[in-house]
């Protein structure tokens, strides 16, 4: 990431996702950018499926650990 000037200040389990084979950053509220416009850009790309994944954070942390992965949302969301 600091290759494409992009510098992440809040890493840890919680700001992470996964797809099962890929690992995410999320919340990068906490980020900063020489290509500000590109990081807005992204970011308003991938709000609905951030969305989708947010309330299956949610869920998992408050309801069960057996919640499912909602991949069909995130495909719907994307």
């Amino acid at each position: 990431m600091s290759e494409r000037g992009l510098i992440y200040f809040d890493a840890h389990f919680g700001s992470l996702l996964t797809d099962g084979h890929d690992v995410f950053f999320a919340d990068l509220g906490h980020a900063l950018s020489r290509d500000f416009e590109g990081i807005a850009a992204l970011l308003d790309r991938h709000a609905a499926h951030a969305v989708v994944l947010g309330d299956f954070h949610q869920r998992l942390l408050t309801r069960s650990k057996r919640t499912p992965f909602p991949a069909a949302e995130i495909r719907a969301a994307l």
